[in-house]
């Protein structure tokens, strides 16, 4: 928990490295939690690394919990490729 406050905080003030760093910890110790997942396509995105936001949103697909959330992610990485 107190990791993910971090990387939130890592977001809100521009560090996304040492955001993604926290979230590589994270996902070690739970590869299933989709907003850690998530937030790592995001702060890839916001450092312009497509190819990285890309996979990370491609793994997230498998844990949606549904088919609205799917889509989104799937429009996204869409977005992303062009």
């Amino acid at each position: 928990y107190a990791q993910m406050m971090l990387v939130k905080g890592s977001l809100l003030s521009g560090q996304y490295e040492k955001g993604i760093e926290r979230l590589k910890r994270i996902y070690q110790v739970d590869p299933k939690n989709i907003e850690a997942i998530l937030l790592m396509a995001e702060l890839y995105e916001r450092t312009g690394d497509k190819k990285s936001a890309i996979s990370w949103y491609e793994k997230s697909l498998s844990f949606a919990p549904n088919k609205e959330i799917k889509s989104a992610i799937t429009q996204r990485i869409e977005e992303l490729k062009k």
